[in-house]
């Protein structure tokens, strides 16, 4: 899309980074399963794999925060179709744990902007606001195939 009209998306920002799924058995939801987008560094980096290394998935977040890396929260609309619901007591947990970004806005398979997807986009982005996170969005491609060959310059240079 870049490519072929870069005058219509000057103002976009290309961020690389990879989506990670985190299981928090000791953080006491009922759903202890949930996705982040963390941003700002090469996934496919050496430096990285070896900071990833023997690692729980939560302490993923604080090595690659403490490397300059954000985190936002992934899709949280989806969790609103299967029942888990954005509580402010999950906020403050991801809050805790080093993400303070919330994906308001993305285009994920299956999903269409129906009168009840723009409620639940417009709800995500008052919990951002009203929780000062940055507010993300994307394509949830899994794969680093998507932005190819353009990606690969600002992947070489970030860690």
């Amino acid at each position: 899309m870049i490519a072929e009209e870069p005058k219509k998306y000057k103002n976009f920002k290309f961020i690389p980074g990879c989506e990670f799924l985190f299981l928090d058995n000791n953080s006491g939801f009922r759903f202890p399963a949930f996705e982040a987008v963390g941003l700002g560094f090469n996934p496919f980096s050496q430096r990285i794999a070896e900071i990833l290394k023997d690692i729980n998935s939560i302490d993923i977040i604080k090595k690659l925060v403490n490397k300059n890396a954000v985190f936002s929260y992934a899709h949280p609309i989806r969790y609103y179709f299967t029942g888990n619901g954005v509580t402010a007591e999950f906020i403050k947990y991801l809050r805790k744990i080093g993400i303070n970004g919330i994906e308001s806005n993305y285009q994920y398979v299956g999903y269409k902007d129906t009168p009840e997807m723009i409620s639940q986009k417009q709800h995500i982005q008052k919990i951002a606001k009203e929780n000062n996170f940055f507010e993300t969005g994307g394509t949830d491609t899994h794969g680093k195939n998507i932005f190819r060959p353009f990606a690969q310059t600002y992947l070489d240079k970030l860690i």
